[in-house]
């Protein structure tokens, strides 16, 4: 696949945490926004999803399913995440390389906690140039 050469560079930091919970628990994502509008092959688009997990964030990291016109696949710890938190609005950003191909794409990012328990997906569609 040509196309596909380090679609994601980077996620951000996660911020807005509570208090630990439960144990044993998957994560759950939600409100899943791309705030860069079109997605422009070499430059940093960013976004946003809530993350809740009872029992604690240690550990977590963001997977980044691309699919479309190229597909890449790629997780990325989440600075800042503990076990004392357990939600988190975490931003983040992704860069599309100019090999990439342009197109519609659907982005779903999972949530994986620090033990390996994986959320469900939350998708969107956006259209790179």
């Amino acid at each position: 696949m040509k196309f596909v050469r380090s679609l994601v560079l980077w996620i951000g930091v996660a911020t807005a945490w509570t208090a630990c919970g439960g144990e044993g628990v998957a994560p759950s994502v939600s409100a899943l926004q791309i705030t860069t509008s079109p997605v422009v092959r070499g430059q940093q688009a960013n976004g946003t999803v809530n993350v809740v997990d009872p029992d604690g964030l240690g550990g977590l990291k963001l997977a980044l399913a691309f699919s479309g016109p190229a597909s890449l696949t790629t997780e990325t710890p989440v600075q800042g995440a503990s076990d004392a938190l357990t939600q988190a609005a975490a931003p983040f950003f992704f860069l599309l390389t100019q090999a990439s191909a342009a197109g519609h794409y659907t982005l779903a990012v999972t949530a994986i906690d620090g033990a390996g328990n994986r959320s469900l997906p939350v998708s969107t569609e956006i259209d790179v140039q």
